[in-house]
């Protein structure tokens, strides 16, 4: 039973990335694209992401019918992602539980609870599932730096993404993150 719930999660799941031509964007057929795509564990709230190396984050900021801001070449990831160019978070919280908190209060919350604070792929991954959540709150992704903290938000009803203020709490902005 496990399998076939991990087979019918895995498409669902995929099928968002192939309904956007991420596919197309990393110059694969669907089969090509599917077959990079692992099957989920059996863990609540999962994300599917697709890395940089696979498609560039300006790309897949297109992809979601945004625009990229940050200066790419300096963008490092502070967290370990999985060896994949396409793999699973658990646990996922896109931010929201995080509202009016400094990313800084953020960050040691997600040490105290053993979580992983989210990576631009993360958050663009949880807009691709989410296509609305922009609409309730911006998404901070304290698990990257680009001279600053990067963060999505929507503007001009386009999702964007930016550098943030990792000082300053904001009810229109929470720091998401993962639990593996």
């Amino acid at each position: 039973m496990e399998k076939k719930s991990s087979v019918h999660i895995r498409l669902i799941r995929m099928s968002h990335f192939l309904k956007l031509g991420y596919h197309k964007a990393a110059n694969m057929s669907e089969q090509e694209f599917a077959k990079l795509v692992p099957y989920p564990e059996d863990k609540p709230g999962k994300l599917l992401v697709v890395k940089h190396q696979l498609i560039p984050i300006d790309i897949q900021m297109k992809l979601i019918g945004g625009e990229n801001h940050l200066n790419l070449p300096l963008l490092k990831n502070l967290v370990k992602t999985p060896n994949t160019l396409i793999y699973w978070r658990y646990g996922v919280e896109d931010g929201e539980k995080m509202l009016d908190k400094s990313m800084n209060l953020c960050l040691k919350i997600f040490q105290e609870k053993n979580r992983i604070p989210s990576v631009v792929e993360e958050g663009i991954a949880i807009v691709v599932y989410k296509k609305d959540v922009l609409e309730d709150h911006g998404i901070d992704l304290p698990g990257s730096f680009c001279v600053g903290v990067p963060c999505l938000r929507l503007e001009k009803k386009r999702p964007e993404l930016i550098i943030g203020c990792s000082c300053d709490a904001s009810q229109d902005y929470g720091s998401a993150s993962c639990s593996s």
